[in-house]
């Protein structure tokens, strides 16, 4: 459990790390998205239940400061009407649940 607790922690410190500055908003929405799956499938394949890995999302994007720097209701997606933190948590739900096939096709 310790290699997965080290691990979590560098998931989680990148996925904070893009957030605070990450690059203009095409590659940051890439970013982020590639940290949050990142993040969910560690914590996902370490047996941990979707709603632990989701407030673990929420926390990353509070302590970031993501949440106090950029406007909650600016749509992380042009287009998209859902939040920088329900994005986030989109991301963290589709990937938690991908088929068998979808993971093997991400690793």
């Amino acid at each position: 459990m310790t290699g997965f607790h080290s691990q979590s922690d560098r998931a989680e410190r990148a996925l904070i790390n893009e957030l605070r500055h990450g690059p203009g908003p095409d590659p940051l929405v890439e970013a982020v998205r590639e940290c949050v799956a990142a993040l969910t499938r560690m914590k996902r394949d370490a047996g941990e239940p979707p709603e632990k890995v989701i407030v673990a999302i929420k926390e990353a994007a509070g302590t970031s400061g993501a949440a106090a720097e950029l406007d909650l209701v600016r749509p992380l997606i042009p287009g998209s009407t859902a939040d920088i933190v329900h994005t986030m948590v989109d991301w963290c739900i589709e990937t938690y649940y991908e088929q068998p096939r979808q993971r093997a096709a991400a690793n």
